[in-house]
């Protein structure tokens, strides 16, 4: 009887500790998700505009560079300093900073 008992209480413990195991690693990858997605949007505007400042229409391009403060500000960020950054400059800047901060 106290043999069933003792092996009873270890696998309840390996369970709980399994259980413990899961659950941080589940909170860790939940928050490297979160923080990732920051970054994912980050580039997706640093791109939308670069790619906005050099398209065909008259009107998007000046628009473009109406707004081009908003690309100066979030590209600071990243050490992009002007827009005619090339698209991998921008995308290994961004992710660069996403892997120092992680």
């Amino acid at each position: 009887m106290q043999v069933n008992i003792m092996v009873t209480v270890r696998v309840n413990r390996s369970i709980a500790v399994t259980d413990l195991i899961i659950t941080r690693a589940v909170s860790a990858i939940a928050e490297l998700v979160v923080h990732c997605r920051y970054y994912f949007i980050d580039q997706r505007k640093l791109l939308f505009w670069k790619k906005l400042s050099i398209h065909n229409n008259n009107f998007l391009v000046s628009l473009s560079r109406l707004l081009q403060n908003r690309f100066y500000a979030i590209g600071s960020l990243y050490d992009i300093t002007t827009m005619s950054a090339s698209v991998g400059q921008i995308k290994s800047a961004v992710w660069s900073k996403f892997i120092e901060t992680v």
